[in-house]
């Protein structure tokens, strides 16, 4: 039976983030061979893996809890009949071959005994150390105490309850948990997975299985070529995974890859986040999911004279709920449209999305994010992004109010600063008018120097900005000035 287990799996065993785990096969620290590690070299890294606590059952509640807490899938906290019984016989099936493996291990082990039992004395003392040697390891290997086999036996039942699902050629790997489709599981985990109707209609999100075994979830209007057939290609969004997969699929690599979209969605809420900031959130329809990068914006149109570019402040795991943060304390168009006449289940149409400011996912540096008043959108998105992606173990989070009143999801900070270590965050508030343009400039420049203040050796860290043009100019000067690298601050300017 292997001893290799996918990378995801394996960071859920030894309870660190998928991140972290990269970080030492970046570092030359565990072996990796296409997107799985052995279970000795784990251990090696990680030796204070608790075997005998309830670790395992308790993520696997979690892991219940979430899927039943989405009503659109309750029915799927757990794999179908289905699909349990084939992973059931998989795990059959290794079980009889690691039995004849051990047995054969055994009766050669034997045998090498007997011989060197017959072997003459010319030097006995040597022969007698590698007899012990040899029975030491014997009993080493059926030791029933062995940290290495107690950690294998938590991941095949591991295996049980969730699939790995790795895109060949990358670093990215998702599981799949209960009867949720690969496309799902996969937009859930933040892969950018190429879809379109996400009905089984238009068969844009076709993948070819090259390991493993799907099972379909539900009929699909798109007809595979018999060819297409033969190669393995099914659709994701119509499939599930029976064992783990390894597919060959179309990922966007970055904002160039993805289209811009025209999708008519509905109003859901539209509820006041301060006196001068209200959050609208629009659902589109079930077969026409957004595709987006967190930190983009796109257009809202509601009619020809009613049109606004907002960044979407949700984050693309969100399914199909996105959420924008309008400031009403303007007199644009939109902002009295959403003030005195728009309603719940009102059709706003999407076109989009747009703009370069977006996680650089290929780094793997502590972030730091400089929102200033409703710039909080774009970051809010971002940051979730990389919560979801385990992209970091560190995030810093400042947030600047100059234009607006109040920061008026505070309570959020206080959240994230709650769920996740390694997380911070500081709520300022500025006091010059934006009409004095050198207080303002030397007030902004004071934040910057706060923040620069409270990081030693800053130019580890990857810097996001975002708010208004003139904000940013200042941070991005004051930054460069003191010889951040400028290819390591990303901004983010309010449409």
């Amino acid at each position: 039976m292997s001893r290799r287990i996918p990378l995801s799996r394996a960071a859920q065993l030894v309870g660190v983030k998928r991140r972290a785990l990269q970080k030492q096969i970046q570092d030359g620290h565990i072996p990796s061979f296409d997107g799985t590690v052995e279970v000795s070299d784990l251990l090696r890294v990680y030796p204070d893996v608790q075997m005998h606590d309830n670790t395992q059952l308790e993520r696997m509640e979690r892991i219940m809890e979430r899927s039943a807490s989405k009503v659109s899938r309750s029915e799927n906290a757990l794999p179908d009949a289905h699909v349990l019984a084939a992973r059931v016989n998989a795990l059959a099936q290794d079980l009889v071959d690691a039995k004849t493996e051990a047995n054969w291990s055994t009766e050669l082990l034997e045998q090498i005994k007997q011989r060197i039992e017959t072997i003459a004395d010319d030097d006995r003392k040597a022969w007698q150390g590698f007899r012990q040697w040899l029975l030491g390891s014997l009993n080493r290997s059926q030791s029933t105490n062995d940290p290495s086999r107690q950690l294998l036996a938590q991941a095949q039942f591991l295996r049980t309850m969730t699939a790995n699902v790795r895109v060949f050629g990358s670093e990215q790997a998702f599981p799949v948990e209960g009867a949720t489709s690969i496309l799902e599981a996969g937009l859930e985990a933040g892969v950018p997975l190429e879809f379109g109707c996400n009905d089984g209609t238009c068969g844009l999100c076709r993948a070819r299985v090259t390991s493993g075994e799907v099972t379909t979830l539900k009929p699909h209007e798109y007809a595979l070529s018999e060819a297409e057939k033969s190669q393995g290609y099914c659709l994701m969004c119509s499939c599930t995974p029976v064992t783990d997969l390894v597919i060959e699929a179309k990922v966007a690599g970055g904002p160039e890859d993805i289209p811009v979209q025209r999708i008519l969605s509905k109003v859901q809420r539209i509820d006041p986040l301060s006196t001068d900031v209200t959050l609208l959130q629009l659902r589109t329809p079930r077969t026409r999911r957004l595709r987006f990068f967190a930190g983009q914006s796109v257009k809202l149109v509601i009619n020809e004279d009613v049109i606004g570019e907002f960044p979407i402040a949700s984050c693309p795991c969100d399914e199909r709920h996105l959420e924008f943060h309008i400031p009403s304390h303007t007199d644009s168009p939109f902002s009295r449209y959403l003030k005195n006449q728009l309603k719940r289940r009102d059709e706003i149409l999407i076109e989009g999305p747009v703009g370069q400011f977006v996680l650089d996912e290929a780094s793997m540096r502590p972030l730091i994010m400089i929102a200033a008043d409703t710039g909080f959108a774009p970051l809010k998105s971002i940051t979730e992004h990389a919560m979801q992606l385990e992209h970091t173990e560190e995030i810093h989070f400042f947030w600047v109010i100059n234009q607006i009143e109040t920061h008026y999801l505070e309570n959020l900070c206080r959240a994230w600063v709650d769920a996740f270590d390694g997380f911070s965050s500081q709520c300022m508030t500025g006091k010059t008018a934006f009409s004095d343009k050198n207080a303002y400039q030397r007030e902004q420049e004071a934040f910057m120097k706060t923040i620069l203040a409270q990081h030693d050796n800053i130019e580890n860290y990857d810097i996001y900005i975002a708010g208004d043009a003139h904000f940013i100019k200042i941070a991005q000067a004051l930054f460069v000035n003191v010889g951040f690298p400028k290819k390591q601050i990303f901004s983010g300017i309010l449409p």
